[in-house]
C-alpha cells in the first residue's frame, strides 16, 4: 500500500474523533427514520453511483442491511463480522468481503489499526459488468440476486486474496483514484472495477461463500464447469459429494434459477464463440473442443443461443477483426 494513501486513511476522521470523546454512533448519518437499512441517499451523492468511505472505527455496528452493494477491503488489521444464521467472519488485512442488498451483518468495534474501506456502489454501476461475467458462477449470480429485489440467495462472497499482487494492485489503483482524484469519470471506475471483478472471478480458489451444505455444493459445480467444462459429468460429481444427482440438480437450480444443464450450455457455447473468432479450427474440431461429440446437436445449440449458425458467426465476426 502506498504510504502516503496509509497515512491518510489512519488519521482520524470527524466521525471517528467524536466517538473517541466518548459520543455514541449517529445513526442518522447511515439511515432514514427508524429504518435499519443504510441508505444510499445517505452515502452517495445523487449523481454518482460508486463513493470510498473509511470503515469507521471505534464503535461496533448494530445488525444492519443495505440497499447498495458494499465490498470491504481491508488495509491493515481486521473486522468482525455478525450475519444471523451463519458462522461469525473474520475479514483481514489484504481480504474483501462483498455483501449484497438486503444481506443484515453486524461488525464488532475496530480499533486503532483495523483499517479497511467501504466502496458503497449502487446495483446498477454492474450492469455492464454482469454481461461480460454472466450469471454461471458465483460472483455473476451475486451481481444478478443485487440487481434484483428480496433476499439474496448469496448474501455475501469473502476473498481471501492477500497474496495475490495483481488484485492487490487493482485495488490500490482504485483506491487512489477515489482519494486524490475528486472528479472520476465513472466509465473509469466502471473499467476498473470490472478489471477486478474478472481477477476475482479467476481466483475462486480464494473464495468462500456462506456455510452451508447447498452453497459448498453449489460452489463446486460452478467451479468444475468453470474448469472440466469439455468432460464434465454430474452424476460423478453428485456421487464424489455423496448425493445422488438429483438432489445435486435441485439445489443448482434453487440456488441460480437455472438447471446444471443449462449453466454447462451457456459457458460450453461461450467458449466456443472464443474459439470461432480468435482460433483456426474446423466447426466439427470447436463442437469437440468444447465437449458436443454430436456435431448437429452443436449447431442446434449454438443458434438457439447465438441467432447464427457457427458458420454465420465465424464470418460476422472474422469480418469485424479484419476491419
Amino acid at each position: 500500500m502506498n504510504a502516503e494513501l496509509l497515512k491518510r486513511l489512519s488519521e482520524p476522521t470527524q466521525e471517528e474523533m467524536r466517538l473517541l470523546q466518548g459520543e455514541p454512533l449517529e445513526k442518522d448519518t447511515y439511515t432514514q427514520g427508524a429504518s435499519q437499512v443504510f441508505s444510499s441517499r445517505k452515502l452517495l451523492p445523487p449523481s454518482r453511483m460508486i463513493a470510498l468511505r473509511k470503515h469507521t472505527r471505534f464503535a461496533a455496528f448494530p445488525p444492519h442491511s443495505h440497499d447498495y452493494i458494499e465490498i470491504l477491503y481491508m488495509i491493515s488489521g481486521k473486522t468482525v463480522h455478525e450475519m444471523p444464521g451463519y458462522p461469525t467472519l473474520t475479514l483481514r488485512a489484504g481480504e474483501l468481503l462483498m455483501i449484497n442488498c438486503h444481506a443484515t451483518h453486524g461488525i464488532q468495534r475496530c480499533g486503532e489499526e483495523d483499517i479497511g474501506v467501504n466502496f458503497i456502489i449502487r446495483p446498477a454501476f454492474f450492469d455492464d459488468a454482469l454481461a461480460m461475467l454472466g450469471s454461471s458462477n458465483a460472483l455473476g449470480r451475486f451481481l444478478l440476486d443485487a440487481l434484483g429485489r428480496g433476499e439474496s440467495s448469496v448474501p455475501y462472497l469473502h476473498f481471501r486474496v492477500a497474496e495475490i499482487p495483481s488484485i492487490q494492485s487493482l485495488m490500490e489503483s482504485v483506491l487512489y483514484r477515489l482519494i486524490e482524484q475528486e472528479d472520476v469519470h465513472q466509465r473509469t471506475l466502471k473499467a476498473a472495477m470490472s478489471l477486478l471483478l474478472l481477477d476475482l472471478l479467476e481466483n475462486t480458489a480464494h473464495l468462500s461463500m456462506p456455510h452451508g451444505r447447498g452453497n459448498e455444493l453449489v460452489l463446486s459445480v460452478l467451479e468444475e464447469i468453470e474448469q472440466h467444462y469439455a468432460s464434465i459429468r454430474f452424476d460423478e460429481l453428485a456421487q464424489k459429494h455423496g448425493v445422488s444427482a438429483a438432489y445435486l440438480s435441485k439445489v443448482v437450480q434453487k440456488t441460480m434459477g437455472e438447471s446444471c444443464t443449462q449453466i454447462l450450455q451457456r459457458k460450453r457455447i461461450a467458449q466456443a464463440r472464443w474459439l470461432l473468432r480468435d482460433s483456426d479450427l474446423s466447426i466439427v474440431e470447436v463442437a469437440e473442443a468444447v465437449g458436443y461429440e454430436n456435431t448437429g446437436h452443436f449447431y442446434r445449440l449454438f443458434k438457439q443461443h447465438t441467432g447464427m449458425s457457427p458458420k454465420q458467426y465465424r464470418e460476422v465476426n472474422s469480418g469485424r477483426n479484419l476491419s
